[in-house]
């Protein structure tokens, strides 16, 4: 079984609801519907208090507040269900609680990939990372050497080239990039 916290609004809004659908369904003498409610409303009194938590955040706050009044509005609703226009207004309400609409202004955040580099497990052999990057179409020849040395570098005790030329003090040319 699966056990959730609600904060303190929320609680006691749901109360109210579960509350008035307990007095609509007494009037109207559904039985299933009382035993239900009066069940509901059994384990929302006795659900226990596991303390208190940081504020919320503006935007948390905001969402709070939503949903409280869709909950509201859901409690109107059960008064006059029938009323086509309040509830294809509660249903739109609660579209946009769950999927908010993003302003024009702000656009998705799009990040560009420069450079993708593979990554071989320290285990790989050699002749096996060779193989992997001779078949990769997207780096030039010169990247996949120095790739390929940067790994056999990485296995083999000792120096590397490029720690060797810093020791003498011997400056590699890069590759320039258009």
């Amino acid at each position: 079984m699966k056990f959730f916290s609600i904060d303190e609004d929320t609680m006691n809004a749901l109360m109210e609801l579960i509350s008035d659908a307990y007095v609509e369904a007494c009037n109207i003498q559904d039985n299933g519907s009382v035993q239900f409610y009066a069940y509901l409303l059994g384990e929302l009194e006795n659900a226990k208090y596991v303390g208190d938590s940081t504020p919320l955040s503006k935007d948390e706050e905001i969402k709070m507040k939503k949903i409280e009044r869709y909950l509201r509005m859901l409690q109107k609703g059960l008064q006059d269900p029938k009323n086509k226009k309040e509830n294809e207004k509660r249903r739109k309400f609660a579209r946009d609680i769950i999927n908010p609409k993003q302003d024009k202004k702000e656009k998705e955040e799009v990040i560009e990939i420069k450079e993708i580099r593979p990554y071989f497990s320290d285990n790989m052999p050699l002749d096996r990372i060779e193989s992997i990057l001779q078949g990769m179409t997207n780096l030039s020849n010169y990247e996949k050497y120095e790739i390929y040395q940067a790994e056999r570098d990485k296995r083999e005790e000792g120096y590397s080239l490029d720690e060797m030329c810093k020791d003498i003090g011997i400056k590699r040319p890069r590759k320039n990039k258009s």
